[in-house]
């Protein structure tokens, strides 16, 4: 995924592209020079989700431990995001007002969630993300890639029309981006990102 899984910018080791970062958003980053992480992706996802319960729950003492152990994890973005929720969590012990995640929290770990393929998952939280941020072109074209690798086409076609209208720049992004290379070919997308091929014709 190249530009922002690229979100308009982010990605497991094994994703080769991800959306192009813009204006500090993260990106997704290939895992290959990272250190030997000491839980897998899976149980990484888990423990964070279950720290975000713990922490949105005022439980910051066991949300702490939880995020401190997801960073641990192979999945870059995961890692970061984790790391600040535990900071955030030592300053907020005793209190009971949990701060709820950002809509570039969502982002980034959408991100992560569409390098491992785990596409309704990431679904969900760009879909909160752009709750927050309605007008995160990065946000929508990460939305459109994970749509298009679950088969939904035609709303592929929606929310990448959506992030063009914002930044046109994001129709030469899904051109040259190999996750959108996937089902770029297929109708209302290819008339989106290739207009003057269909006038041609």
């Amino acid at each position: 995924m190249a530009r922002k899984t690229t979100a308009p910018a982010g990605r497991q080791a094994k994703v080769d592209v991800a959306p192009p970062a813009r204006k500090g958003k993260p990106a997704a980053v290939a895992l290959a020079d990272a250190p030997e992480p000491s839980v897998g992706p899976t149980e990484q996802s888990e423990l964070f989700e279950q720290a975000i319960v713990r922490f949105r729950g005022g439980s910051f003492t066991q949300a702490k431990s939880l995020f401190e152990k997801a960073a641990k994890g192979p999945v870059l973005e995961v890692a970061h995001v984790a790391r600040v929720r535990a900071r955030i969590c030592e300053r907020r012990m005793g209190s009971e007002a949990p701060a709820p995640m950002g809509a570039e929290d969502h982002y980034t770990y959408g991100i992560a969630l569409i390098n491992r393929r785990e596409l309704d998952a990431a679904e969900l939280h760009l879909q909160q993300a752009l709750t927050l941020a309605p007008n995160g072109d990065h946000i929508l074209y990460a939305l459109a890639l994970a749509r298009g690798l679950r088969g939904e086409i035609q709303l592929a076609c929606e929310s990448l029309r959506r992030a063009i209208e914002i930044d046109p720049r994001n129709r030469t992004h899904a051109r040259s981006d190999p996750d959108f290379a996937e089902f770029s070919h297929r109708q209302p997308l290819a008339s989106l990102l290739f207009p003057d091929r269909e006038r041609r014709v």
